[in-house]
């Protein structure tokens, strides 16, 4: 959950997950993160080799920091409830950490499961009727770091 404050000619943004508000040390959601979206034993117990680092192209800070940068802040957030500004709020404090995490992926090719589920809306058609499931769109909201 994002909530902002109005300070003048600044904005203050306050971070909370899971109802627990975060003061200025971001360690905690750091921590969280990592916990909710990597189970340690769930890339552990995989039978996949790490990439040759020789053959695997890396990505570096202009390129993740323009994937980041150029999702919409507006966006509805995923079943994990974190919205693009929070990814960039974090990514700000912490590049370092993003990009050894989306580096790490490529070199395990691994897609964590929790990223592949989404919250899936419908939304009416204009002039269809109601009752049937075809005047329906479903749109899928997935979470932000899925979409780096």
């Amino acid at each position: 959950m994002v909530s902002g404050k109005s300070l003048g000619s600044k904005t203050s943004i306050h971070v909370a997950l899971e109802g627990m508000p975060v003061g200025s040390d971001y360690g905690d959601v750091y921590v969280s993160l990592i916990n909710r979206h990597f189970s340690v034993t769930d890339v552990a117990s995989r039978d996949r080799v790490l990439c040759n680092d020789s053959a695997m192209p890396l990505i570096g800070h202009a390129e993740l920091g323009s994937a980041i940068g150029s999702q919409k802040g507006s966006k509805a957030p995923g079943p994990d409830g974190i919205n693009p500004t929070i990814v960039k709020l974090l990514y700000s404090k912490i590049p370092d950490l993003f990009l050894n995490l989306f580096n790490s992926l490529l070199r395990f090719s691994y897609f964590p499961g929790v990223w592949k589920f989404a919250n899936v809306i419908f939304f009416g058609k204009r002039g269809k009727p109601v009752e049937l499931a075809q005047s329906y769109r479903p749109v899928c909201l997935l979470q932000s770091l899925s979409k780096v």
